[in-house]
């Protein structure tokens, strides 16, 4: 057997067992202050040659961070909150769990393009999480995220168009883009798979892939310096 046959067959294998794994959903960790910390007691007033010397009043311990208090800041817009709201309701978190009340908020989040709530409404389209069931618009949505540089997205994306999964026409070219972007941003499993179907690949279409990465990487960029 030949080497190219080789590599072929790992890729396969190897892409088609992740290709039935279920998607994640993303989880972006709180920024929550430090816990309030006792006041102590003010010092009694000393006294020099009978007057009373003014003590500094002691400094406010930080607020936690409350569900009203996200709650508030979701509403006043702040994707980071619409997202930490929209986990808190998909999870149950001092809140009722409601996959429904979750999907709106990460849409809210979504349409000012925070991608990590565009890869959960993905991931709740493709199975039916609060939304009817539709691979389509999963698919849309993988690829608003992919767009705006979520990882993960970019190697879901690239192993739905390597299998041709879900109408989406297989397109192995694009394929090794995305999984080449997706490892580039720390997936090893990514990284690996664009290495082994860099193999199946004419060494002209590899190098136009890449250019095309290297192209993203460079709007991408350009859009994070004008959006800051």
């Amino acid at each position: 057997m030949s080497h190219s046959k080789v590599w072929l067959g790992l890729a396969f294998l190897m892409l088609e067992a992740m290709a039935f794994s279920v998607p994640a959903l993303a989880q972006q960790p709180v920024e929550t202050p430090p816990p309030a910390q006792k006041v102590p007691e003010p010092a009694p007033a000393a006294t020099v040659d009978n007057q009373t010397e003014q003590i500094p009043s002691a400094p406010v311990a930080p607020k936690r961070i409350t569900l009203e208090n996200l709650r508030q800041r979701a509403e006043n817009g702040e994707a980071g909150a619409q997202f930490q709201l929209a986990h808190r309701y998909l999870n149950g978190e001092g809140v009722t769990a409601d996959n429904f009340i979750a999907l709106q908020w990460f849409a809210r989040a979504a349409e000012q393009g925070n991608p990590n709530a565009q890869y959960n409404i993905a991931v709740m389209y493709l199975n039916g999480i609060g939304v009817i069931q539709d691979n389509a618009a999963a698919v849309d949505w993988f690829r608003q995220a992919a767009d705006n540089g979520d990882a993960q997205a970019q190697f879901t994306l690239a192993i739905i168009l390597f299998n041709g999964q879900y109408d989406v026409p297989q397109n192995v070219p694009q394929a090794y883009k995305w999984f080449t972007l997706a490892g580039s941003a720390g997936i090893r499993e990514a990284a690996a798979n664009a290495v082994l179907i860099q193999e199946m690949m004419p060494p002209g279409q590899v190098e136009m892939m890449q250019q095309e990465a290297l192209k993203w990487i460079e709007s991408y960029e350009s859009r994070q310096t004008h959006s800051n």
